[in-house]
């Protein structure tokens, strides 16, 4: 149970990482 949350927290936190890397990659890209 325990390491089933903290496997979706750990990829959840992954697909947040990406997303801000992204973002941040356009927010520099569009300046």
């Amino acid at each position: 149970m325990f390491f089933e949350v903290l496997n979706h927290v750990d990829s959840a936190l992954s697909v947040a990482v990406s997303l801000l890397a992204l973002w941040q990659f356009l927010v520099a890209g569009g300046r």
